[in-house]
This record gives structure tokens, C-alpha cells and sequence, in this order.
């Protein structure tokens, strides 16, 4: 990676210039949204909602199924009536239809041609050469299980609920990735400011030493003073390895995020380090789009639950079908008979079942009472969760803001003294190991600093991602 071999000439020369990428939080966004992998898990799962949609829709399809075959048959039976050859010609057409009102329609159409060598004893009750046609015409009506489409009806409802919510679930997750998005933007940001702040803190620490053995060749050192100096030193260096690794590790992840390839060092554009606290409107717990889609998910769970009450009833159909037959030597007159309807059968019934012991039935409610009751957990504590959320981010908010402005203030007064005091040890009215405490005490300030700046803005972001104003 390019960046790498930048960082190791930045951590050992500190006041040459590179070229650096200039970077905002926007830019990190717009990256992620267009060319994220992330970004492009959030459309698949999208689509998976309207996949669901069209599944419960298929239930309701047009189905046709049909076949044809031919039959050479000289089998002989214990009747003693089979015709020695029978060649039978057969081809069936059928369309079957469901309704959202549990009612299963069928219309069928089967047609027969066979030439026979006839038995001896039948050869004068029939013709060799006969042709039959039958089309039929079938309602089944569900009346306990699936009573008139019910449980049809909330599956389908359930699917059209999802679908309709595939906006609000692509903004909440679009939210989320954004939120993360920018977190990664603030840690790379922290990161390479402790680097920055590491390699100055080394280069004071070297200005040191020269002073250090510009008093020991006028013999103003103290014994030990030489060695201090230098464990601090060292003890720097090592500071500003390990801050390199971390930079390093934060952009290469900021890098895998954005998907993009970064040849040069960042420069984070942050106009203001401590922009001002908003000023927030009351926002309701029910308006938010977490707490609509609980509610939906709540819904849902119910519906599904009645859907496989209705379903594991026993079964319990009216049946009613029309036949109507037509048999001739010729094939139009067999059709011609057909539909005249001059040979109709009419039937019509109930049709009863019932497992007497069912494990499946079992398990499909004990199913649904627990999806019921997780989600019914689900949204009670989502509801608590966004109400204790709402008022502890704005005390985070308010806490974070005051502990930017402390750091900053601290960090600025810790570096004035580390220069008042650099003038008192250079006359000779400090000892060393003052100087270095004081040393020490600023760069913990800027630590705490850059770590008060990150945080607050990733509060900001959270505020905003809470209220769903992050993502709208």
C-alpha cells in the first residue's frame, strides 16, 4: 500500500511535506453509499422483501397441467370381457385457480380415441372405433381449515406489510452503515492526530536532549539527568511505532469501507473541531421508523399466529362439479355431444380430515406462539430502549461537548506551561524532573484532546442517527 511507506518516512522525518488526499465525513458517505459492499447487501435484502411478496402471490396462480400418451394393451382380465388389442389415444388439459377466498377452482378437459379388436361377446354392444370427449367444471370451498381463505388472506397481508416497509428497513440500514461510516471517519481521525502529536512529543523530546548536553559541557547537568531525558525519549519513539500501526490499521479499514484505493496520506477536513450543541425538537417514540417497524413486526407475528390457528383446523371442503360427456364413433360427434350437455353428472359433498395425533400441528403452533411472543418482547423493549435512548444521548451529547471544550482548554494551558517551564530549566531554576512531568501531563492532554473532539462528534452522529434525521 502506498500510504504505508509514507507513514514510515513521516514517523522518521516529521517536517517533510507529501502529498495528502484532502478528506471530509461526506466524502466517506458518498463513497460507502455508491461503492461499499455494504451498501450493496442493503439493495439484495430489499429485493428479498419483494421475493416474499411475490411468493405469497403465487399462491393464487394460474396452474396448467396437461398430458398425452398412447396405450397398445392386449392384457387379458379375470372377467373374461378384455378385448384382445386395444389401442387407446389419450390427451387431458386442466387450469386450476386458488382464490384469496379459500376456494379452489378446476376446469379439466380429457379426450379419449381407442380402436379396438373386440371381444367375441361384446362385439355387437359396441363399435371398434370410439371416440370419448369429458370436460369438467370443480369447486372445493375450505370451510373449517382455511375457513373461506383466512389464513391465505394474513399471509398475504403479512407479505404486503413487509414489502410496504422495504423503504423504512432500507433507511434504518442505510442509517446504520452510515453511522458506522462515519465512526470509521472519526477513529482514523484520532488515530492520525495521536501519530502527529507522537512525532512532535519525539522531536521535543530530542530538542531536550541537545539542551540537556549543552549544560552538561558548562557542567550545569545533575547527575541521572541525561539518562531521564533519554528513557523519555526512547520511550517516545516507541510511542510513535505503535501510533503508526494503529493509523495504518484504522485507514486500511477506512480504505476497505470506502472501496477505494488510497495512494497518498489523508488530510481530514474538520472546519469546526467543537461545532455548537443542537437545539432538538420533542421527536415521539412511535414516529421514529425503529419503534414503526416493531409495531409492523408486532402486527405481523399476530396475524401469522391466527393464520396457522385457522390452518391446523381439520379439513372440511364443499365439493360441487359439473361433468358433461360425449362418446361417438366420430370425433366431431363425440365433441358435438360434449357440448350439448345432453349427458351431464352433477355432484356435490363434504369432504372431512383430521390427523388424530399430529406432531406437525404441534409444532407449527408452538412455532407461532413464540414468534409471537419474541416479538411482543421485541417491541416492549424496543419502546423502553427508545425512550431511555432519547434521554441519555442528550446527556451524552451535553457531556461530551463540555469534556471537548475542558480537553482543548487543559491541553492549551498544560502547553503553556511546558513553555514557562522550558525557560526555567534553561536558567537553571527548575530541575529536570519537573520538566518532564510537565512534559508528560501535556502529551496526555493532547491524548484526551483528539479522544474528546472523536467522541463528541460520533455523539453528534448518534443524536442524529436516533432521530432518524441522519439518514431521511
Amino acid at each position: 500500500m502506498g500510504f504505508a511507506k509514507l507513514l514510515v518516512a513521516l514517523s522518521v522525518i516529521p517536517t517533510q511535506a507529501f502529498a495528502l488526499r484532502a478528506l471530509r465525513p461526506q466524502d466517506v458517505v458518498d463513497s460507502v453509499l455508491s461503492k461499499g459492499l455494504g451498501a450493496e447487501l442493503i439493495a439484495l435484502d430489499t429485493q428479498q422483501n419483494f421475493v416474499l411478496m411475490e411468493r405469497a402471490l403465487g399462491n393464487f396462480d394460474f396452474n396448467l397441467k396437461g398430458s398425452a400418451g398412447y396405450e397398445y394393451k392386449e392384457a387379458e382380465n379375470l372377467t373374461g370381457l378384455a378385448n384382445p388389442v386395444d389401442k387407446t389415444l389419450t390427451a387431458n388439459l386442466a387450469i386450476m385457480k386458488r382464490t384469496s377466498i379459500g376456494a379452489e377452482l378446476e376446469f379439466g378437459y380429457l379426450h379419449q380415441a381407442q380402436n379396438s379388436v373386440l371381444n367375441s361377446i361384446i362385439v355387437l354392444a359396441r363399435d371398434p372405433q370410439l371416440t370419448l370427449d369429458s370436460a369438467y367444471l370443480q369447486w372445493r370451498q375450505h370451510l373449517w381449515s382455511n375457513s373461506f381463505g383466512l389464513s391465505d388472506r394474513a399471509d398475504l397481508n403479512v407479505a404486503r406489510s413487509r414489502f410496504k416497509n422495504s423503504d423504512l428497513n432500507k433507511q434504518e440500514s442505510t442509517e446504520t452503515l452510515v453511522l458506522d461510516s462515519l465512526r470509521y471517519y472519526w477513529d482514523t481521525y484520532v488515530a492520525q492526530t495521536k501519530l502527529k502529536d507522537s512525532i512532535t512529543a519525539r522531536q521535543m523530546y530530542k530538542n531536550l536532549i541537545g539542551v540537556v548536553q549543552k549544560r552538561g559541557r558548562f557542567g550545569l547537568d545533575k547527575g541521572g539527568e541525561y539518562a531521564q531525558v533519554m528513557a523519555d525519549y526512547t520511550a517516545s519513539d516507541n510511542a510513535v511505532k505503535v501510533a503508526s500501526y494503529e493509523y495504518i490499521d484504522r485507514l486500511n479499514a477506512l480504505e476497505r469501507l470506502m472501496q477505494d484505493k488510497f495512494t497518498e496520506d489523508m488530510e481530514f477536513q474538520v472546519p469546526d473541531l467543537v461545532p455548537p450543541l443542537p437545539r432538538y425538537t420533542p421527536v415521539k417514540a412511535e414516529d421514529l421508523r425503529s419503534m414503526k417497524l416493531a409495531q409492523t413486526n408486532l402486527e405481523n407475528a399476530v396475524a401469522s399466529a391466527r393464520a396457522i390457528d385457522w390452518r391446523n383446523e381439520p379439513v372440511l371442503d364443499l365439493v360441487a362439479r359439473s361433468t358433461s360427456t360425449g362418446v361417438d364413433q366420430r370425433a366431431n360427434a363425440a365433441y358435438s355431444e360434449l357440448v350439448a350437455g345432453t349427458r351431464p353428472t352433477y355432484y356435490v359433498g363434504l369432504e372431512f380430515s383430521t390427523p388424530l395425533d399430529s406432531s406437525g400441528r404441534r409444532a407449527n403452533e408452538a412455532e407461532a406462539r413464540v414468534a409471537l411472543g419474541r416479538e411482543t418482547v421485541n417491541f416492549k423493549d424496543k419502546r423502553q430502549d427508545v425512550d431511555r435512548r432519547l434521554v441519555i444521548s442528550e446527556r451524552r451529547l451535553e457531556q461530551t461537548f463540555s469534556n471537548a471544550n475542558g480537553a482543548i482548554e487543559v491541553e492549551r494551558l498544560r502547553q503553556r506551561t511546558v513553555r514557562e517551564q522550558e525557560t526555567e530549566y534553561r536558567q537553571g531554576r527548575l530541575p529536570l524532573r519537573d520538566l518532564l512531568e510537565t512534559y508528560r501531563r501535556f502529551f496526555d492532554s493532547q491524548t484526551q484532546r483528539v479522544q474528546a473532539i472523536g467522541e463528541y462528534h460520533i455523539a453528534l452522529n448518534e443524536m442524529a442517527a436516533l432521530r432518524d434525521e441522519l439518514v431521511r
